[in-house]
């Protein structure tokens, strides 16, 4: 939509890079895992991180500082069940560990998720929920009936999310 805009984006090999843009050229920077760039756009601090491997192996979130507004990306999917490829990089422990984080260290009021509706940073600790009550709930099967109730109204992508498949996935990497 840019032709000649300034790409920053995550530390993707050339590789990775070519096989998930659809075409799209390599960025002009990359931002290495647990980096954080801060540029001025605008008049605008803008603090672009790396949070490394969570939802992908290189997720980065943008915050504007006088906006107090928190672009998370695939790290926050509200009201739907996430789509999780731990094939191509998806660690739920980490994904977790980065919804902390985020709530540790942004004073955000306004978070615009890579799915679901804007919120505030309510929404990002409703992801972390999500995946925590699966987590420690997984060896407790009328809790995990509970949650499945709690959640059924959630958003799933045929085939790609679903409440048993992120029971799935949390269970595989608990054996790993």
């Amino acid at each position: 939509l840019y032709p000649g805009a300034y790409v920053i984006a995550g530390a993707y090999t050339r590789d990775q890079w070519s096989g998930f843009s659809n075409g799209a050229r390599y960025p002009d920077e990359t931002v290495a895992a647990g980096q954080t760039k801060t540029i001025s756009l605008g008049g605008e601090t803008v603090h672009i991180r790396n949070m490394g491997t969570a939802h992908t192996p290189d997720d980065l979130v943008v915050y504007l500082e006088s906006r107090k507004l928190l672009m998370t990306g695939d790290l926050v999917f509200l009201d739907m069940h996430p789509a999780l490829f731990p094939e191509k990089g998806t660690v739920v422990s980490a994904l977790i560990a980065a919804l902390d984080t985020l709530a540790q260290s942004y004073d955000a009021k306004t978070v615009v998720p890579g799915h679901g509706p804007v919120s505030t940073m309510a929404g990002v600790k409703s992801v972390r929920d999500y995946f925590s009550s699966i987590r420690d709930a997984l060896d407790d099967q009328a809790k995990l009936a509970e949650l499945r109730e709690k959640y059924r109204g959630y958003y799933a992508l045929p085939g790609m999310s679903s409440f048993d498949i992120t029971v799935k996935t949390i269970m595989a990497e608990r054996k790993q």
